[in-house]
């Protein structure tokens, strides 16, 4: 997997650019420790009404958050294929779309999943106890996303967090940081509250900041060997983390299925989905064993797809379906 064209950083900035063309899209300021470690405190100043706050008073400002989306959908669709390098279909299609869905979706059913619940003791009931969970407000949720779903990811989190009644601080990748300034741009036209959604820019010295703030939760997104570092960063706030790590799966082949559009499936997968996302395979594999007899109709289908890999390879234009993350690619 190729990342897009790395951002030019300066003193105290980092100049986002377009990773097809290099041209300067912005600059955003580099946060410092003391400025993270202002902007968590903000953020537990905020917590502590936000916590209060009812089901419905939450989902009139993630429903809001969602209205402002819809408006700038093709300015943000926009932005997502500028910063990202992802084809302007792609933008709308796998970040936009299931994040709208997801939003009102968690804006819905978020009382009813946090609503206290009994359980089950068994014969101590007998004794006049009972036992039940009851799900309160954590505080700080710090999230830091990975580059290649820059506003899904993020946003969808966000959502989830504020409708458990906590308080936000993202810190987005360095090679996409307008769009994640555009999420709090996004919070802002919704209405809520100072300090309630906020975005610190830099690069990884930022995030690790935002780690040793402590806040009550971190959600990170990204590589295995980030993600160890944040996960023993962590452990000494003893501060909850979710981890969704970066890797390679294999595409499993049994030999009874329909070959051509295996090999399709692994063209888009491997063509189109190298270009920002990680989770896809580098491999085939065939059960039944993809040796001996075979072997030979695998192998057809693998040339035919190398050949059409070669038609759909290289770098498109952002407003292609099927495209490429630009001089990396």
């Amino acid at each position: 997997m190729s990342a897009p064209l790395a951002s030019i950083s300066a003193a105290n900035e980092i100049v986002s650019v377009n990773p097809a063309t290099g041209r300067e899209l912005g600059r955003v300021p580099v946060h410092s420790e003391e400025e993270v470690r202002a902007a968590v405190e903000r953020s537990r100043e905020v917590f502590h009404k936000w916590k209060t706050t009812s089901f419905a008073e939450r989902k009139a400002l993630v429903m809001r958050a969602r209205e402002a989306v819809l408006d700038e959908m093709d300015a943000i669709a926009d932005l997502i294929s500028e910063e990202s390098g992802k084809p302007m279909a792609e933008a709308l299609s796998m970040e936009i779309a299931p994040v709208l869905d997801l939003m009102q979706w968690i804006a819905r059913r978020a009382e009813k999943m946090l609503r206290p619940r009994r359980v089950g003791i068994g014969l101590y009931s007998l004794l006049g106890r009972s036992s039940k969970i009851v799900y309160k407000p954590l505080g700080v949720v710090g999230i830091i996303p990975a580059w290649n779903y820059p506003f899904s990811i993020p946003l969808g989190e966000a959502a989830m967090a504020l409708m458990a009644g906590n308080s936000v601080v993202i810190k987005p990748s360095e090679l996409t940081p307008l769009v994640g300034l555009k999420i709090g741009d996004i919070f802002e036209k919704a209405g809520a509250p100072a300090g309630l959604v906020q975005i610190v820019t830099g690069a990884g010295e930022t995030g690790g900041a935002l780690v040793d703030a402590a806040p009550d939760k971190i959600m990170f997104t990204g590589s295995v060997a980030t993600g160890k570092k944040i996960l023993a960063a962590s452990a000494e706030h003893m501060t909850s983390v979710v981890l969704e790590l970066g890797g390679k799966d294999p595409m499993i082949v049994f030999d009874d299925a329909n070959l051509e559009l295996a090999a399709g499936a692994a063209v888009w997968g491997g063509v189109l989905q190298r270009r920002p996302v990680v989770f896809l395979g580098r491999k085939t594999l065939c059960a039944g064993g993809c040796r001996g007899r075979a072997d030979p109709p695998y192998r057809r289908k693998g040339e035919g797809s190398e050949d059409r890999a070669g038609r759909r390879g290289g770098c498109f234009d952002r407003c292609d379906v099927v495209g490429a993350a630009g001089p990396n690619c």
